[in-house]
């Protein structure tokens, strides 16, 4: 899985991270069409995959960005 989120830094403004989140997720998406897999986890549906994806991503970004990060 591509990560996006990984040129984050806690200086980043919101506006970045927000982009850098809908990135990653709308690359997991399209990873999943491909394969039907996220990383090794087999979704029941599209909606499940992007939950599954959202919940990726933020952790993702979370990690690099910290607390600017919103709770989803």
């Amino acid at each position: 899985m591509p990560l996006q989120t990984s040129k984050l830094n806690r200086r980043s403004s919101s506006k970045a991270i927000q982009e850098a989140i809908s990135d990653c997720i709308e690359t997991t998406l399209r990873e999943y069409k491909e394969t039907g897999k996220i990383g090794n986890i087999s979704p029941d549906d599209e909606g499940h995959a992007r939950r599954i994806a959202q919940g990726l991503c933020y952790a993702d970004a979370r990690r690099h960005a910290g607390s600017k990060v919103p709770a989803k």
